[in-house]
């Protein structure tokens, strides 16, 4: 089932997909057109997805956000639902301070997020697409206001959950944050013509030295790293699904010299561009391909799991031992304080009896 939502005036598009069995993306393809940022949740079991062509694990109950430009195939398309709008119909940057999501949720985030949804978690997001539903069956002048309350509202859930689940707030905090995001964001928008950090570091009023710290913080990637694979992933796009040249490749994404091209996309990839091309469209290489990126994936979201959960357990434990010994600590100035009271009131005590031994006996009068 599509449900659609179309403002001619303005080009206004928003979609919702559930229940559909031939759901997938191919923007060097058929999808030229509609330029649509996708939030997919799969409602059904663990599947296979594949995002320019590279497999991954989609797990249970779990959301993914795709950008505008990622081919992707599902291997269980009739257990997703998706939400897809394009910039007319809700400009993420323009809100940005309300959703704070750009740079974080879709553009040039280090790694795929799969955002986990506890019990809680799912039921407020089914609840939410069943209020989107009936929202499109209704027809009237305030509906693309009302659809768009109601994207806000998914991206803000969305994102406050991304954020519980892959930043480490303690290390990185909001202002260090939004530098990584705004760093992104930029990259997406000029990575074609602009290959250097300084251009990156003045539009952000910041040293490169600055952004390298705040990137050492969040993923371990240098700023100079996420510009060039962001280069060597539209390389990869344009040679998989487009019939362009090397050469027309290397001018599309800045390069005035395709032998330039080629080494550095031999540099990053291990492969010539017209080695990747022949692996990527032969079916067994392709499987190959696929199955080492996914294990090179899958290997580094264990590192970073082991990582971030290593760091939850110091702190846990540092906490735990400050809390135990605080209690000594509390519990012995107890002692000392009841032991130096009794003290006192023992002394207290021997000092009136004494003092009680040493007064004078009663005088008694004899009387007549």
């Amino acid at each position: 089932m599509i449900q659609q939502f179309h403002q001619s005036q303005t080009r206004a598009l928003f979609r919702l997909v559930y229940d559909e069995s031939a759901f997938d993306r191919v923007f060097y393809g058929k999808d030229r057109r509609d330029r649509l940022l996708t939030i997919a949740w799969n409602r059904g079991a663990a599947q296979q997805v594949s995002i320019d062509n590279v497999g991954y694990e989609f797990p249970a109950n779990t959301i993914l956000c795709l950008m505008v430009n990622e081919a992707f195939h599902f291997e269980d398309p009739a257990a997703i639902v998706a939400w897809q709008f394009n910039r007319e119909f809700y400009c993420i940057v323009n809100h940005d301070k309300e959703v704070s999501c750009v740079g974080f949720l879709f553009y040039g985030s280090a790694q795929k997020m799969f955002i986990r949804l506890a019990d809680p978690d799912r039921e407020k997001i089914a609840s939410l697409m069943q209020v989107f539903i009936d929202e499109l069956e209704m027809k009237d002048h305030i509906q693309g206001e009302m659809l768009q309350v109601m994207l806000k509202r998914l991206i803000i859930i969305v994102t406050r959950l991304a954020k519980e689940q892959y930043i480490n707030e303690q290390a990185l905090p909001a202002d260090k944050l939004d530098i990584v995001r705004h760093y992104n964001f930029l990259v997406e928008q000029n990575y074609r013509k602009q290959h250097q950090v300084k251009f990156y570091a003045e539009q952000l009023s910041r040293s490169p030295k600055t952004l390298s710290n705040a990137f050492a913080l969040y993923n371990q990637k240098s700023p100079l790293m996420i510009i060039q694979e962001r280069i060597i992933q539209e390389a990869k796009r344009l040679l998989i699904y487009t019939d362009k040249t090397a050469k027309e490749i290397a001018y599309y994404l800045g390069f005035e010299d395709a032998g330039h091209f080629g080494k550095f996309f031999k540099k990053r990839t291990g492969q010539s561009p017209s080695e990747f091309k022949n692996a990527a469209t032969e079916p067994g290489a392709k499987a190959e391909v696929e199955a080492k990126t996914k294990t090179e994936v899958e290997a580094k979201t264990k590192t970073e799991v082991e990582a971030k959960t290593k760091t939850e357990v110091e702190a846990k434990a540092k906490t735990e031992v400050q809390a135990k010994a605080t209690t000594e600590v509390e519990a012995k100035t107890k002692t000392e304080v009841e032991a130096k009271t009794k003290t006192k009131v023992e002394a207290k005590t021997k000092a009136e009896a004494a003092a009680g031994s040493k007064a004078p006996a009663p005088t008694i009068s004899a009387t007549a």
